[in-house]
């Protein structure tokens, strides 16, 4: 491993899963055997042959800077906008508490002293509170329904802040979705080390990351 010009990552898999299904179907058909073998066959062992068959390849060089340079571009073009916006849109909810007060929020929720200072306050704690709950759940569950599920539930909080009109309710809310949003930024991580080789993961997370600034 110490002479491979590329760290073997998790991104292959997925361009090298398209050749083995069809060199394996190609296989079958010319021994006459049925194809439904290999779809019948357990996922752990077509995991497990899958993984040891990527590592092979990268140690006895089978990946060119073409392949690499090919399956990092696709999916730097399907998962970085996703990831970029999802998490400026997030973000973007999070400043727009000051830009609300100028419309009229403390009127129309009758905010008294303050009460709204703690609307920001009541978020950040309870996105403290509910981040290490949320980091262990997505390391032990399905990372994509976890995020996907804290997403809509965060949705759903945004969306009936808008209808509240008092101090009770309002704070209920932030409260609620700051639980919710806590998960966003460590799966995101989790994803990038996923799919990217370490050596990759400061840019890309600062892609992904650099909408921050537009919402400033």
């Amino acid at each position: 491993m110490a002479n491979t010009p590329f760290p073997t990552s998790n991104r292959v898999v997925a361009w090298k899963s398209a050749t083995i299904t069809t060199s394996a179907g190609t296989d079958n058909s010319a021994k006459g055997t049925s194809n439904d073998n290999v779809v019948n066959a357990p996922s752990s062992s077509i995991d497990n042959a899958l993984a040891l068959d990527t590592v092979n390849a990268a140690e006895s060089h089978c990946y060119t800077d073409t392949d690499y340079g090919r399956v990092l571009w696709k999916i730097g073009l399907i998962l970085l906008p996703v990831m970029w916006f999802c998490y400026g849109t997030q973000q973007a909810d999070n400043i727009s508490v000051s830009t609300k007060a100028t419309f009229s929020l403390k009127t129309d929720t009758h905010l008294v002293g303050q009460q709204y200072n703690w609307l920001t306050t009541i978020f950040y704690l309870a996105y403290l509170v509910a981040e290490l709950r949320g980091n262990y759940l997505m390391q032990r569950t399905s990372l994509r329904w976890t995020l996907a599920g804290c997403m809509l539930i965060w949705g759903i909080f945004v969306l009936c802040i808008g209808f509240s009109n008092n101090f009770a309710t309002i704070m209920t809310l932030r409260a609620l979705r700051g639980a919710a949003e806590s998960t966003i930024a460590p799966a995101f991580l989790l994803i990038t080390a996923a799919f990217y080789a370490r050596r990759e993961h400061a840019l890309c997370t600062i892609i992904w990351g650099s909408e921050l600034g537009n919402t400033l």
